[in-house]
């Protein structure tokens, strides 16, 4: 996408004939619309989107540490319960695979 593709379409005639009143309403503008944003509210935004992209991926390898977790207790209560069937009941499906 070129940077011309973002801004709106106002001719250059338009801000030349308003001269300093025409360059200053263009880049409020620009302001106003969200094209135009301040250098520190960039950084700050781009400060929280790594501070997340960094608890996510500490919350997937946190995910990771406990699956094999999860399966001991699945098996558990899978023994558990196959354990305590009265003879001749049914035993406990395969949850996982």
């Amino acid at each position: 996408m070129m940077f011309g593709e973002l801004l709106p379409t106002v001719p250059g005639d338009w801000i030349i004939q308003g001269g300093a009143v025409g360059l200053l309403a263009f880049v409020a503008l620009l302001v106003f619309l969200g094209w135009l944003v301040p250098r520190g509210t960039y950084r700050q935004l781009e400060r929280d989107r790594d501070y997340w992209r960094a608890a996510a991926l500490k919350s997937i390898g946190h995910t990771d540490a406990l699956l094999p977790v999860a399966q001991i207790g699945v098996e558990v209560t899978k023994a558990l319960s196959n354990s305590t069937a009265p003879p001749g009941a049914p035993l406990a499906p395969e949850v996982l695979p």
